[in-house]
This record gives structure tokens, C-alpha cells and sequence, in this order.
């Protein structure tokens, strides 16, 4: 990894009454770094974003990001905006709120800026997302697309340190998927710190700096993504590669 660790995940262990979801697992990410977790179903990703983000507790382990540790702070949602900010498969926008009010919300509420200010946020990003001119429409009004695109212009508006994409692009039509990526893929050529859960393997492959496969709850493999794809070196990563390359 180049540059100092922005993320520490340090043997975290999960478990829903008898089951355990995540086990020991222990990864870092470094500033300006697009890490990609990918892995069967099941193995733990989705949950492992919720834990970074503090919308999870876990039995053991500890999550620090910018030095802060996550689990004694997760009651403070203004403080984990400002240092982690995350994309959801669904939009989760409120549908009472026009596309702008949706985006200037947290800077307005949580991060007390004033409105002008908040609204004056709202505009930058949705022009950087490429919907400047839908800053009055309701989310109803806008195609799935383009409401994940407002989600990450809402989650970048609380100015965090690392942002976290849940598959962003699996509740998408094959024909707004580019549209997403293609934000995702400025993000990082910007230098934001991204995690991100996704089956877009042509993403992992030509956008990642790091892949980190997950299998059952612990992290099995890690590496380039040209090393990933061309020699995985477990077997659960071949058949994991097998599966999604073929479709």
C-alpha cells in the first residue's frame, strides 16, 4: 500500500446467535486507495461495510478509521459521516425531499452549515455527478440511475475520509450500470479512499488498487487485481472467478 493506512480492521469476529459471519478478519486501506471486496454470497462483505460504518456491532475485534475508533463512536452519525461515507443497493433517499434538499440535508443538519451553504454543496456535487439539472425533481422523477447517483452525491456531501459502495449497482438496469461505474471510476481517479462490495469484475480489474476476496467470513486472499485475476492462489478463488467470469 502506498501512503499511510486510513482504515484498520484489526481480527474482526461477528456472530448472529450461532452463526458466525465475519472471522478475525484484519485488512487495512490506505489513503486514496480503491479496495474491492468480492466473494461468494454469504461471505461477509455487506456486513463488514456495516461494521466500518458503524451501523453494526461486532463480538470482537476493532475498526479504526483516521484514528478514530468506530465502535465507541457509532452514536455519533455526524461524527461517522464526516469520516465514512456509504452507498446502499437501495437509494434510500427521502422521497418527500427534491434531489437537492436530499443532498444538502446532512451538511445542513448534521454538520450545522448554514442553509445557502448546504444548498451551495448540494449544487457542486450534483453537477459532479452529472444531474445539475435535476435539482428540483423528486426522486420518483428520476430513473434508477440517477438516484444512485444523488446517494453518492449525498453521502459525499458530509465530506467524509473514505467512502463505502454497498453494490451499488445491483438494483440497476444493465443500461444504467455505466453511469454509476463511471462516477465511481472519477472518485477514485480523484483520490478518494473507496471500499467498495461489487460483481462488476471489469471494475475490480481496471479500477481497484487492491482486491481482497472473502470466503465464509474470513479474508482468503488479497492482492493486485492483475495477480487476482490472471493466478488467484486459493481454491476458493478459483471457483469464485470461475463462476463470475463465465457470465
Amino acid at each position: 500500500m502506498s501512503g499511510s493506512a486510513l482504515v484498520h480492521v484489526s481480527d474482526v469476529c461477528k456472530r448472529y446467535r450461532s452463526q458466525e459471519v465475519l472471522t478475525g478478519v484484519s485488512f487495512q486501506v490506505a489513503r486514496g486507495e480503491c479496495v474491492v471486496l468480492c466473494g461468494p454470497s454469504g461471505s461477509g462483505k455487506s456486513t463488514l461495510l456495516r461494521c466500518i460504518n458503524g451501523l453494526e456491532d461486532w463480538n470482537s475485534g476493532e475498526v479504526t478509521v483516521d484514528g478514530v475508533d468506530i465502535a465507541a463512536n457509532a452514536h455519533r452519525r455526524g461524527h461517522i459521516g464526516q469520516l465514512v461515507g456509504m452507498v446502499f443497493q437501495d437509494f434510500n433517499l427521502f422521497p418527500h425531499l427534491t434531489v437537492l434538499d436530499n443532498v444538502a440535508l446532512g451538511p445542513r443538519v448534521l454538520l450545522k452549515e448554514p442553509s445557502t451553504k448546504a444548498s451551495a454543496i448540494g449544487h457542486e456535487l450534483l453537477e459532479r455527478v452529472g444531474l445539475s439539472g435535476h435539482t428540483h425533481k423528486y426522486p420518483h422523477e428520476l430513473s434508477g440511475g440517477q438516484q444512485q447517483r444523488v446517494a453518492i452525491a449525498r453521502a459525499l456531501a458530509m465530506r467524509p475520509k473514505v467512502m463505502l459502495f454497498d453494490e451499488p449497482t445491483s438494483a440497476l438496469d444493465p443500461e444504467m450500470v455505466k453511469e454509476v461505474l463511471d462516477v465511481m471510476r472519477e472518485l477514485a481517479a480523484s483520490g478518494m479512499t473507496m471500499i467498495c462490495v461489487t460483481h462488476e469484475m471489469g471494475f475490480a480489474r481496471n479500477v481497484a488498487d487492491r482486491v481482497v476476496f472473502l470466503t465464509d467470513g474470513c479474508v482468503c486472499e488479497t492482492g493486485q487485481p492483475s495477480d487476482f485475476f490472471s493466478c488467484p492462489t486459493t481454491p476458493q478463488a478459483v471457483k469464485f472467478l470461475s463462476h463470475v467470469l463465465a457470465r
